[in-house]
């Protein structure tokens, strides 16, 4: 009976094991995000370093990825605008582009392919570099000569990744449209001229359209910074865990990026 209790209690301990963990790791997170939002509110935060790595963020989250970006931006827009164009005028239902357009790029495909991008080039780097410093007690020293870790480190990444993402986002919106438009052009379907093209897309937005993707441009990079902050910070002792959080914090982005993208989407529509 013994030998049976402990196969039946092994998998339930695991799970309470793990529950716990996760759990503890929730609330060190909400912890991390409200801690730096406070920050954020500062002034007195913002002096000369932290604004150093804020822009030293933003030029590799953003500046940097802007090549990326526009290509994913071109594919979109030969794909969906493209696409789009064609099939709605087979059937007649030209007049539905602009909310189509509206719906798939600016509420759905910008916000989520501009924050996979982040989370895929600098999301796994800063819980790297964060791990790495962990391991060689960098935070440690940095605490001990009075300063605050969380505002040195974990500020600037995450306002940089808000910032960046919300910039990409538009340019990218902007690039997908642009390349959608003159793909049509280009393969002689009678396009209308551009002020038209244009007027029909914004004719068709709505408030959704505009809370959907800054909701998803703020709370996502939020949240996915916070988690790549979380797993540099609390990297293990030994070299061999650094990969460990990188690979953490990678999967834990993305599946916060697509959680955040759904519930909203969900709440949008909804609601």
């Amino acid at each position: 009976m013994s030998s049976v209790a402990s196969t039946i209690a092994a998998p339930i301990t695991g799970l309470a094991s793990w529950l716990a963990r996760e759990a503890r790791a929730g609330c060190e997170l909400a912890a991390l995000i409200a801690q730096v939002t406070l920050l954020a509110l500062r002034p007195s935060s913002w002096t000369r370093p932290v604004r150093t790595v804020l822009w030293r963020q933003v030029y590799f989250t953003g500046a940097q990825a802007l090549p990326l970006a526009g290509i994913l931006a071109v594919l979109v827009g030969v794909a969906v605008v493209l696409q789009a164009r064609v099939w709605l005028s087979e059937v007649g239902q030209s007049a539905l582009l602009g909310p189509l357009l509206m719906s798939v790029i600016v509420r759905e495909l910008g916000p989520l392919l501009v924050g996979m991008l982040v989370v895929m080039r600098s999301g796994s780097a800063i819980a790297t570099e964060l791990g790495n410093m962990t391991v060689n007690r960098e935070i440690r020293l940095l605490a001990a000569l009075g300063v605050d870790p969380l505002r040195y480190l974990a500020l600037p990444r995450l306002v940089g990744f808000v910032v960046s993402v919300a910039c990409l986002d538009i340019l990218f919106t902007v690039t997908a449209f642009a390349t959608g438009y003159f793909a049509s052009l280009l393969t002689s379907l009678h396009a209308a001229d551009p002020l038209r093209f244009t007027t029909d897309v914004l004719a068709s937005l709505r408030l959704a359209d505009v809370i959907s993707p800054l909701l998803k441009c703020t709370l996502a990079p939020l949240l996915v910074g916070a988690i790549c902050c979380h797993a540099g910070l609390t990297c293990g002792g030994a070299s061999t865990e650094v990969p460990k959080a990188a690979t953490r914090a990678l999967s834990g982005a993305m599946i916060a990026l697509f959680g955040v993208s759904v519930a909203i989407s969900a709440a949008s529509y909804l609601l």
